[in-house]
C-alpha cells in the first residue's frame, strides 16, 4: 500500500506491507505457562494529596497571614511597649535587625543646592518667585 504524505508539490510516499491474520490458523508458538501476577499496595502521592481537604473552607480563610517581619515587629512591641514614669506610652522604633545604616548623601545634596543657586542666578523671575514664596 502506498500513500502520499504532505503537500502535493512534495513527493514523499510511505509504503507499508500489509499482513493479514487468520483466526482459523493455529499459532506457531505455544502459550507460555510460566506467568505470574505481581500485586503491590501502592499509594500514589499525587492521588493521596488530591484526597486531602485542599479546598476546605475555614473561618480564617479571608484573614491575611503575617510575614516574618510582621511577627518580629509584634514580638518587639510586646516586649518593649511600656508606660513611662509620666504615664505616657513609649514604643521603640521598628527598625529591622540588623539595622541598615543610610548612606551619606552630602555630595548629592550639595550638588543639588549648587544647581538651584546657579538656576536662580540665571533666571531673575524664578528668583523673584522664590523670594515671594518665602516672604
Amino acid at each position: 500500500m502506498t500513500q502520499r504524505i504532505g503537500p502535493p508539490e512534495q513527493h514523499i510516499t510511505c509504503t507499508t506491507i500489509e499482513t493479514w491474520c487468520s483466526r482459523q490458523q493455529q499459532p506457531f508458538f505455544q502459550p507460555c505457562t510460566s506467568k505470574f501476577d505481581i500485586r503491590e499496595n501502592y499509594t500514589d502521592p499525587v492521588t493521596k494529596d488530591l484526597q486531602s481537604p485542599l479546598f476546605e473552607k475555614t473561618r480564617d480563610d479571608d484573614k491575611p497571614g503575617q510575614s516574618y517581619e510582621d511577627k518580629m515587629f509584634m514580638k518587639q512591641m510586646d516586649n518593649e511597649f511600656v508606660r513611662d514614669s509620666e504615664g505616657s506610652w513609649v514604643a521603640p522604633l521598628p527598625f529591622r535587625v540588623p539595622r541598615q545604616p543610610l548612606p551619606s548623601n552630602r555630595q548629592q545634596a550639595l550638588h543639588r543646592a549648587n544647581m538651584l543657586d546657579t538656576s536662580l542666578n540665571r533666571n531673575p523671575v524664578k528668583a523673584g518667585t522664590l523670594s515671594y514664596i518665602y516672604e
